[in-house]
């Protein structure tokens, strides 16, 4: 019974990879009936989407490829960790369906290896390059390995992707940083990442707490006052005088 189930949602799944995604028919003509008078995902016009969906690979649906499947999806419910991985990351290696690259970096951090799961994170941005929470995610993943420069180079990319609000991306990164054990190089992070952003209060904030938290009592003043200089209105821009 439960085969019956995994050959269900394998098949579902791997169907749905064999397949490009619906592109727009052109406008019909006034008297021409639609296909449906109830459209599966109707969507408004000029409605913002969060997050662009996914690009979905043409792959063709082969009994190698839903074998693949299987064996990953059983060997992870068994709890044969290493096989799992391995299947997965070598089904969205071949397949690049950012859905399978997902599973994959899913089922690496589950196992705890730092290695396998950078591994599969880079496939999964390799698929999708401009997701920003790829970006986050594997940034996180690194500095929990303690890549430190690995993670600046990905935290950096987060803020060139959210240009629309940077400063609330660089106080959620002071978030994701102020816990790093190495206080003096969360910092040293923290001010590399800044220094593109002179005319950001949130950049000079952020700073000035990692410096606060560090001990360096003189660049969190000097910090917070620039952060208080670029928005007099902001209460937390003099939190620390």
């Amino acid at each position: 019974m439960n085969l019956f189930k995994y050959l269900v949602v394998g098949s579902l799944l791997l169907t749905a990879c064999a397949h490009p995604p619906k592109r727009a028919e052109p406008a019909q003509p006034e008297h021409a009936q639609p296909e449906s008078a109830h459209p599966a995902h109707p969507v408004a016009p000029h409605e913002p989407q969060a997050e662009a969906a996914p690009v979905l690979p043409d792959v063709e649906l082969s009994g190698e490829l839903l074998y693949e499947f299987l064996l990953t999806e059983i060997a992870s419910q068994r709890g044969h960790t290493a096989l799992a991985v391995e299947g997965s990351t070598d089904m969205a290696r071949k397949t690049r369906d950012p859905r399978l690259a997902q599973r994959a970096t899913q089922l690496a951090i589950e196992s705890g290896d730092m290695g396998k799961a950078v591994a599969a994170f880079r496939i999964w941005q390799d698929v999708e390059p401009a997701s920003p929470l790829v970006n986050r995610m594997l940034a996180s993943v690194l500095l929990r390995g303690g890549k430190l420069d690995e993670a600046q180079a990905e935290l950096a990319k987060v803020l060139k992707e959210e240009r629309a609000d940077t400063g609330r991306t660089f106080l959620q990164i002071y978030q994701m940083v102020m816990s790093y054990p190495d206080k003096a190089a969360a910092l040293k992070l923290v001010r590399n990442l800044a220094e593109p952003y002179p005319d950001l209060a949130e950049a000079h904030w952020s700073v000035a707490h990692l410096a606060q938290i560090a001990g360096d009592r003189e660049l969190a003043l000097d910090e917070v006052r620039r952060a208080g200089g670029l928005r007099p209105e902001w209460s937390m821009a003099v939190s620390l005088e």
